[in-house]
């Protein structure tokens, strides 16, 4: 039987590019457009218009990330839960590239080559509530307190790295999960704990979600169908139980905005896990997309605001803003990824002696 262990997951690959495209495509759109194209609709009812939507494909990132993290647990000889060169390992090699983007926000605003508020156009409320500071003074202290909180707290002057703790944290506890339950105890566990994080919105989820995955996959036929399909419907009733019984002012799309999010990117990874022999996005291609996907979410967001901002002001069209901001990140994704992502936080931690 094909594992994946025993072949290159080309088509997870090609799923975390996407979802970094993805969150590239959201962050354009609401720094140019704000509130528009975020929904399609017809005649009354709204959909939501996945192609720029972000939160998704933060779902989409997190979940293959602890997916990654527990079949590594699984495939360790090694008997402790979590091993401290483990955590060391991925803090520093989050914490170091989103600290040079810090830098680099922090030298382009001082420059006067980002957008801060009154600089261009003010009806752009997006950009002027995430990226404004009255002095070079307050922009540099907040510089050097997002470089302390990053990795470890919700906040920073990168907004898309609000969710950089729960890119650190959440592969761990999934990689700690497999390693101290074991056998199918980890399975019931995740079942029990997923509807209360489901109904308290909490991203924590995707945790026993990517758990649940690989356990459910490891089942054959109809047990495996039976279980999903039981599943799903009773997460949807206590869903619905919810909205009707405890708070009946809440809306249900509103409220469980994330929560569906994560079904939905759960579903999807299932979906390739269950047909990985047959997968449609198994190329090399992705292996090679996927290495610069990171450097693009680190940097598209200096990116749309310095260049992007600039062909703003000047009066170029969107679609040709569209064309030179996405072609100059590529273009500078490649060599940070080289020199910041791999040599650069690869010295830094010889030197501090992190193996």
């Amino acid at each position: 039987m094909e594992t994946l262990s025993t072949k290159r997951t080309y088509w997870l690959d090609a799923l975390k590019f996407l979802s970094m495209i993805v969150v590239f495509l959201c962050h354009f759109r609401m720094a140019f457009f704000y509130d528009k194209f975020s929904s399609i609709g017809f005649n009354d009812v709204k959909f939501p218009n996945y192609v720029f939507n972000g939160n998704l494909a933060v779902c989409m990132f997190l979940l293959i990330s602890c997916y990654l993290f527990a079949l590594k647990a699984q495939k360790s000889e090694t008997e402790s839960n979590v091993d401290c060169r483990l955590v060391k390992k991925r803090f520093f090699r989050l914490w170091i590239p989103a600290v040079v983007v810090n830098l680099l926000i922090f030298v382009l605003y001082a420059s006067h080559l980002f957008y801060n508020k009154g600089a261009y156009d003010e009806s752009v409320p997006y950009v002027n509530d995430w990226f404004s500071y009255s002095s070079t003074i307050k922009a540099f202290g907040a510089m050097l307190w997002a470089d302390v909180n990053t990795c470890l707290f919700p906040n920073g002057i990168n907004p898309p790295l609000w969710c950089y703790y729960l890119l650190f944290f959440l592969p761990l506890i999934a990689y700690w999960g497999i390693k101290t339950i074991k056998g199918n105890d980890i399975l019931i566990v995740s079942l029990l704990i997923l509807p209360v994080l489901f109904l308290n919105n909490s991203y924590f989820a995707v945790v026993p979600l990517a758990i649940t995955i690989i356990k459910l996959s490891e089942c054959t036929g109809k047990k495996q169908l039976l279980i999903c399909m039981g599943y799903a419907i009773g997460i949807i009733l206590c869903i619905i139980l919810y909205c009707i019984k405890i708070n009946k002012n809440v809306e249900f799309l509103s409220r469980f905005t994330e929560t569906i999010n994560m079904l939905l990117a759960a579903s999807i990874l299932g979906l390739f896990v269950l047909f990985r022999r047959r997968n449609i996005l198994n190329f090399k291609l992705f292996e090679i997309l996927n290495k610069i996907s990171f450097s693009i979410y680190l940097l598209h967001m200096p990116v749309i605001c310095s260049i992007g901002f600039f062909l703003f002001k000047c009066g170029c069209s969107i679609p040709l803003i569209f064309f030179v901001v996405t072609l100059v990140l590529v273009l500078l994704s490649i060599p940070f990824h080289i020199f910041v992502e791999k040599k650069l936080t690869q010295k830094i931690m010889e030197l501090l002696n992190v193996k």
